[in-house]
């Protein structure tokens, strides 16, 4: 069966949410950047928050990389931040607990657009990652000069529905809807916060079943399994990025599927790129 893409953006409401969380966290940095001595490095952040917010009006997902990113740099610095009284606490912990909330929206943000990434969407949309590690590189290094370490973040869901979009019989040509739900989703990324670092690995892979849903009542269904996974690793030297997306389908009137999809980008460190995507079918008609 013919499968046709659809890309779809996370609802506005949570990157309305996540741009004005962001907005905050700028502001937040700003007016501290008028009582402390490194007034340098909260004026950078202000900016770094600020651009975002900018960024994520704009759409993508690089807005939400950066807001995340800054977000969890915050949390693991908090510990670290000078205090004077009883101002200074209930201010940074009031701080604090915002930006956990912007990683918490950001986190849901890049889960909802991850999802429904396939092929060489996810190659064109996760790029801008690159150039968002090394805006935090550069801000960590004004706000913590020998701060180092590697940031891991893992996520796992249940009972996802990644996407459901018009197929087409090729035994018959009836027409229908394919609808893939993930019984299990593990997200995976992994990156350095100490300066000048521009290196990070990410995965996503998700499991469950398929199903066909015929346009026309009375007409052939169809349900089965499914298996995808997306990975992409990256330095200032290599980029690679691939998928491979498996769907295995029984129909009700004797067909029997199997769709296979293997997709292949790097990019050398003189630019040389290197990629392809191939599909497979087997089909047998009922």
């Amino acid at each position: 069966m013919a499968m046709g893409s659809r890309f779809l953006s996370p609802p506005r409401d949570l990157r309305h949410l996540l741009a004005l969380l962001a907005l905050l966290l700028g502001l937040g940095e700003f007016a501290d950047a008028f009582f402390i001595s490194f007034w340098e490095g909260a004026a950078v952040f202000s900016v770094l928050f600020l651009a975002a917010m900018l960024w994520i009006r704009r759409g993508g997902i690089g807005g939400p990389i950066l807001v995340g990113a800054l977000c969890l740099f915050e949390l693991q610095s908090f510990p670290t931040w000078h205090r004077h009284g009883a101002g200074d606490w209930i201010s940074q912990i009031a701080f604090v607990v915002v930006a956990a909330a912007g990683l918490l929206v950001t986190l849901v943000v890049l889960k909802q657009s991850f999802r429904i990434r396939r092929g060489k969407a996810r190659a064109t949309r996760i790029a801008a990652l690159l150039g968002v590690l090394g805006l935090v590189s550069a801000g960590a290094a004004l706000a913590d000069a020998g701060g180092q370490g590697t940031v891991t973040i893992t996520q796992h869901a249940n009972n996802v529905v990644l996407f459901s979009t018009p197929v087409t019989n090729p035994c018959n040509g009836e027409t229908g809807t394919l609808t893939a739900v993930a019984a299990n989703e593990v997200f995976h990324l992994t990156f350095f916060t100490a300066p000048g670092a521009d290196e990070f690995w990410m995965t996503g892979t998700d499991e469950g079943t398929a199903t066909i849903t015929p346009d026309t009542p009375g007409g052939g269904s169809a349900s089965g399994h499914f298996v995808s996974w997306f990975g992409e690793s990256s330095n200032n030297q290599n980029d690679v990025k691939h998928s491979t997306n498996t769907f295995n389908l029984t129909g009700s009137d004797g067909t029997h599927v199997v769709m296979h999809e293997t997709f292949h980008l790097s990019t050398s460190a003189t630019g040389v790129t290197v990629g392809f995507d191939k599909s497979t079918m087997t089909l047998s008609c009922g």
